[in-house]
């Protein structure tokens, strides 16, 4: 199933992949709500599914009337959890494509050449946009307490939502920093209930769980027809 996943999300790039493209990074902050570690000398309670870095590569194209602007994206992300000192490790990897779509709320009937600003002049309200960003991801995750292994694997469908701010420098280059929130209704860890903490430290309600992700990162976006 994730051989079928990357397969048609690199196939949808290879056939659309021209001219405007972007490269992002982000930082995220994840909180499992059904997945809990608690702290024996802290008593501090801490995500399973950790924080950490991910990148992605987007295509842009946009409505020609409106300013509403198409980016699907390919995501690789990273998310680590060490509680050395309890025993435990996890490290996530999460395989994604999100299909972003930013609108311009403030200059949602604006004609300029985007994602540059050679035709719209200095106002900062038409770089801002609203982004909504369903998505689809593959989610694999491998906990180590002491000498036992917990893996997970699932495809999970998650809705993003964040605000971001076009800074055009050239035709060729534009630079976006963005926040914004993703969440995952529903990933499925099933091997993790069969865990044996005689500590209590872990604390799993379900096989699986929601999953919410903060995330702040910085977009690199390119036109290489002008």
């Amino acid at each position: 199933m994730r051989k079928v996943l990357v397969f048609s999300i690199c196939l949808c790039f290879g056939l659309s992949l021209q001219a405007q493209f972007g490269v992002k990074g982000s930082y995220h902050f994840s909180d499992a709500a059904d997945w809990q570690v608690t702290s024996a000398t802290s008593s501090t309670t801490e995500s399973v599914i950790g924080n950490g870095w991910s990148v992605g590569v987007d295509y842009w194209f946009r409505l020609k009337n409106y300013r509403v602007e198409f980016l699907p994206e390919l995501n690789y992300s990273q998310l680590n959890q060490d509680f050395a000192s309890e025993g435990w490790t996890n490290k996530a990897n999460f395989t994604s494509f999100f299909f972003n779509t930013n609108v311009y709320l403030f200059d949602i009937n604006g004609d300029c050449g985007c994602p540059t600003f050679s035709k719209q002049g200095p106002k900062i309200g038409t770089g801002i946009f609203l982004q909504l960003s369903p998505g689809l991801t593959y989610a694999g995750s491998e906990l180590v307490y002491q000498e036992q292994t917990f893996d997970a694997n699932d495809i999970s469908f998650s809705m993003g939502a964040g605000i971001g701010l076009d800074l055009g420098l050239s035709d060729l280059v534009t630079l976006t920093p963005m926040i914004g929130l993703r969440y995952f209704p529903s990933i499925s860890w099933d091997s993790l209930g069969t865990a044996d903490d005689e500590s209590g430290r872990l604390t799993v309600d379900e096989a699986s769980s929601s999953l919410t992700q903060w995330y702040a990162g910085l977009r690199v976006g390119f036109r290489l027809d002008q």
